[in-house]
């Protein structure tokens, strides 16, 4: 579980301890678990005790630490990454990008 010891908004990223799957994303909330739902379908298979939390930067706005995780996501393409559980290259979601639905299609 995220602890953001500072209080403060963040960016940080998620990994799964027995495959190295990852996810990005920012929050502003302790003891957060992220929203991603091949995230949260990778809890459900594996336990949430499974995944490694790192807060990677802070923030003095929600707004900034959300801009940084559209540059980011955008920049990385990490919807199109295997290793990855975002599948919206936007920081608010919604998109999934037509490789990522091609791919889990055939799961």
């Amino acid at each position: 579980m995220l602890r953001n010891e500072k209080g403060l908004p963040y960016f940080y990223k998620i990994t799964n301890r027995l495959n190295g799957k990852y996810y990005y994303g920012s929050g502003s909330l302790d003891g957060y678990y992220g929203s991603g739902f091949a995230l949260k379908r990778a809890y459900r298979k594996y336990g949430k005790d499974q995944f490694i939390y790192e807060v990677l930067r802070y923030f003095d706005t929600r707004e900034d630490a959300f801009r940084f995780e559209q540059l980011f996501l955008s920049l990385y393409k990490l919807d199109q990454n295997p290793k990855s559980y975002n599948t919206c290259r936007n920081a608010n979601g919604g998109y999934v990008s037509k490789e990522h639905y091609l791919t889990v299609s055939k799961r």
